[in-house]
């Protein structure tokens, strides 16, 4: 499953003795959470050798995804929420997160005044 972890951008070898070594990973997942991925994603496809190929990289495409999301308490740049809030004013479709929640809520001039007692 070495070419499954390749298309995920993972760059992993068999290392021996039931251990792996991971010379790179996908950018976006932080140095504390690359160890824990590869676990996940490696028991997931263990556990699932029946399971068709894309099931398991819709799951592992999830994994990732809810890894590499902003989290609460998280110090984003200026630059960056910019760009998330323009990202989110061109496409419609993005007003979820991999979980379902929403990322964003409408509220009306009314909703809004209502808030503040006006």
């Amino acid at each position: 499953n070495l070419d499954m972890f390749r298309e995920c951008a993972f760059d992993i070898e068999d290392f021996g003795n039931g251990t792996v070594l991971v010379r790179s990973a996908p950018q976006y997942l932080e140095f504390g959470d690359i160890e824990t991925s590869v676990i996940e994603m490696a028991s997931y496809i263990a556990q699932n050798k029946s399971d068709i190929r894309s099931e398991k990289m819709d799951w592992i495409y999830h994994n990732i995804s809810c890894r590499a999301a902003i989290k609460g308490g998280n110090i984003s740049k200026r630059e960056e929420l910019i760009d998330i809030a323009n990202k989110l004013d061109d496409d419609p479709t993005l007003r979820y997160c991999p979980h379902g929640r929403p990322v964003c809520v409408v509220l009306s001039k009314y909703e809004l005044e209502k808030q503040f007692g006006r």
